[in-house]
């Protein structure tokens, strides 16, 4: 959609430039659309072409090239009445980063368009501008969900947007897409023990997703595990980082942008080689070019059989295996989780409170914690009834 809008905005003489929250996002957005995009804190230092910014810069140049670093050049950034600024994924944008966005665009005479769910992942700031701005105008919405290729999962999908948790388990259900454990330790292993059989030889077609960083580490190692005992990773071929062996074969993720690398928070690739001795290893993100990552230089990297919700938000993938359940499952968050796959989506979660038919879950995927504007929650909520009048004052005779 936004690929036809640029070639329509371009043709009528403007330019059109994207700005994301993530660097993952912008890349998504480049590759998709073909415009060009900043992550929102890039284009902020970008707007700020003072003197001093661009004496800092040059700066920093200077030292890079120094230490033999690769150098990049100064490209201020301004809006005027010919730019179109696209912000993907607005709804997770805070209300004060909109609003400087809102004030950039006003003061070029530009024209700002937002693209997102309000009913995803909320933003990590005070939120709801966007929600509030679909409220109050007029905006186009797309209805028909295409990633899904079964009806019956988009129907799912539909249910737990508008909150019918209930029908959308069930519809899990009937298909057997959904299981049980005693416990979350037993439902981390029988994720894993599925997520073996189909995807071990082939784990870049799939993606794991759950609510913590915790959950995710312990399905990671399990992951590698069974990878490894099936032969699909190279156990004589590893290098030791942290607590992490990282071996010949092993899915990774990297959780820190590197523009020297040309590695965005979020990345997941494949090593293909590792050297011990050099501390270096090598890894094929699936562009064609592989990244050559020194630890002792760049250590953001962990194991990338699983994620978080939030760090897979913009992931498609073939089949997702989701650790559903506790205390972060919300209804944005599932809406993510049970959108993210083509085919099929397979729901563990453990049996809490002698919960037999799925009550807590369900409780838990209705539950909204969408943001609104306080302006919003101030005009929800009734005034207080005035108070009562006071008896009249007692005639006084003297």
């Amino acid at each position: 959609m936004l690929k036809a809008a640029r070639h329509a905005w371009e043709a009528s003489g403007y330019r059109v430039h994207g700005v994301t929250l993530s660097g993952k996002a912008a890349k998504e957005l480049k590759r998709g659309s073909g415009i060009e995009t900043d992550t929102l804190a890039m284009l902020n230092v970008r707007m700020q072409a003072g003197i001093g910014r661009q004496l800092k810069h040059h700066a920093k140049q200077i030292l890079r090239e120094a230490f033999g670093k690769p150098t990049f050049r100064w490209s201020p950034f301004t809006i005027d009445k010919k730019t179109v600024l696209v912000v993907d994924e607005a709804g997770m944008v805070g209300n004060e980063q909109l609003a400087k966005l809102v004030a950039a665009t006003t003061k070029g005479g530009g024209i700002l368009v937002l693209v997102g769910d309000k009913d995803q992942l909320q933003a990590i700031q005070a939120g709801g501008a966007f929600s509030g701005l679909l409220d109050r105008m007029a905006h186009s919405e797309l209805a028909d969900i295409v990633r899904q290729r079964d009806e019956r999962d988009r129907r799912a999908v539909r249910d737990i947007q508008a909150g019918h948790s209930g029908n959308a388990l069930d519809n899990y259900q009937d298909r057997s897409r959904i299981h049980i454990a005693d416990d979350r330790r037993q439902a981390i292993e029988s994720l894993v023990r599925s997520w073996s059989k189909r995807e071990a030889r082939t784990p870049d077609r799939s993606l794991i997703f759950c609510g913590t960083r915790k959950e995710a580490h312990d399905l990671n190692e399990l992951c590698q595990e069974k990878r490894l005992q099936a032969g699909f990773v190279a156990r004589d071929r590893h290098i030791a980082h942290g607590d992490i062996n990282f071996h010949v074969g092993d899915r990774v993720l990297f959780t820190e942008r590197s523009r020297t690398l040309r590695i965005e928070n979020g990345d997941i690739g494949t090593i293909v080689s590792v050297s011990p001795h050099s501390r270096t290893m090598s890894v094929d993100l699936g562009d064609g070019e592989l990244r050559i990552i020194r630890l002792e230089k760049y250590d953001a990297v962990r194991l990338g059989y699983a994620v978080t919700t939030h760090k897979g938000q913009g992931s498609t993938v073939e089949r997702a295996y989701v650790l559903a359940g506790g205390s972060m499952q919300d209804r944005e968050l599932s809406y993510v989780q049970f959108s993210r796959a083509l085919d099929e989506t397979y729901i563990f979660t453990d049996r809490r409170e002698s919960d037999i038919a799925l009550q807590s879950l369900t409780r838990e995927m209705k539950r909204s914690r969408k943001k609104v504007l306080a302006t919003d929650l101030r005009n929800a909520v009734p005034p207080p009834p005035p108070p009562p009048p006071l008896p009249p004052a007692p005639e006084i005779r003297r």
